[in-house]
């Protein structure tokens, strides 16, 4: 018995294709061991190299996840991604952090308004005791909050 023939994922509507890059641009360094970068529109994606030719080779399945999302292009520039800080791949040194307290950590969860302890600008990991929640980007006078709106904490808390 013979297995049904995969259909080119090019001919699939809705399909994206997953394009090898040559280098990634400013992300190489985020990320502990060996990676190789894919994009998916303008999604920038790290596979183990171990297993990034597989991943290639199996692009027309319907595959949920694959690899660690990096960084989004917006504006001709590298948004981190909310996958990379939670990754336990992400180097420690790459991006400035900024260890919150527990009030100001649920308002990240919650996706409000975080006063801006500094007036430096870029990107940084937001955490609370030693772990990872999260990006947000320094603008000087406020923080953009890049926390994902679909995830963030819906009902009222109130700090004891």
């Amino acid at each position: 018995r013979s297995l049904p023939k995969l259909r080119n994922s090019s001919s699939r509507p809705g399909r994206k294709k997953i394009v090898p890059l040559k280098r990634s641009r400013d992300n190489a360094g985020w990320l502990r061991g060996e990676f190789d970068f894919f994009e998916i529109n303008d999604l920038q994606i790290a596979v183990p190299s171990a297993v990034a030719e597989d991943v290639a080779r199996l692009q027309d399945l319907n595959i949920v996840t694959r690899g660690i999302a990096v960084a989004t292009i917006a504006r001709n520039k590298l948004v981190p991604e909310h996958a990379l800080a939670l990754s336990s791949n992400l180097k420690n040194d790459v991006f400035p952090v900024i260890d919150l307290e527990k009030g100001n950590a649920l308002k990240y969860l919650s996706k409000e308004v975080i006063e801006p302890l500094d007036s430096e600008r870029g990107f940084a990991l937001v955490r609370y005791n030693d772990n990872n929640l999260g990006f947000v980007n320094r603008l000087g006078n406020r923080l953009n909050n890049l926390y994902p709106a679909n995830w963030r904490i819906r009902m009222n808390i109130k700090e004891p």
